[in-house]
């Protein structure tokens, strides 16, 4: 008997399609996946500095355009005056930029509903501060988030993620049932 014919990994399970996963724990899978990425998000919040130094690092990185890139992050992150770098960072962002690091908007818990047109480009809001939500106002200008331009295929009503946590960006995926807040 070959080595094809008797692989040495088999799943008697796989009825989901992901080897070594049974169906009854995708959902806690999935639920613990939310779980560290809500707490991810709450870290960054709470440490601003940290985005602002991972920024000034890709920056330098894009403008300098190292060889070694393994070599340049050694030198930028073992560099004496980081913390001046990142302080300085820090004071270059306006107060309601601070204030949006700490706490992205969350602007409602479940999704919006809204009808939508097939050949409109539709500005989704990422950052939580337009006052037209789920829609951009431009309240982002300045700060690290952008919209997230989208069109659709058809005209129906589609249901737009209030709480900023979906899986599928823009779109409603259920996220904020799972959401404690």
């Amino acid at each position: 008997m070959s080595q094809e014919d008797n692989p040495p990994f088999r799943n008697p399970h796989n009825a989901i399609g992901v080897p070594g996963i049974l169906k009854v724990h995708r959902k806690d899978l999935e639920k613990k996946k939310l779980d560290i990425r809500i707490s991810n998000e709450k870290y960054l919040r709470d440490h601003p500095e940290l985005t602002v130094m991972l920024q000034i690092f890709m920056r330098e990185t894009l403008n300098e355009h190292p060889e070694n890139v393994l070599q340049f992050a050694g030198w930028f992150f073992d560099r004496e005056e980081l913390r001046d770098i990142v302080n300085w960072g820090l004071q270059q962002q306006s107060p309601a930029e601070m204030e949006i690091l700490k706490q992205k908007g969350h602007p409602q818990k479940g999704p919006y509903a809204v009808e939508l047109e097939p050949g409109v480009k539709y500005f989704y809001c990422d950052c939580g501060k337009s006052k037209t939500q789920p829609f951009c106002d431009g309240s982002h200008q300045g700060s690290i988030f952008a919209p997230i331009q989208f069109e659709v295929s058809e005209k129906k009503t589609y249901y737009l993620c209030g709480c900023k946590c979906s899986k599928n960006k823009q779109f409603c995926d259920g996220t904020h049932n799972d959401l404690d807040w």
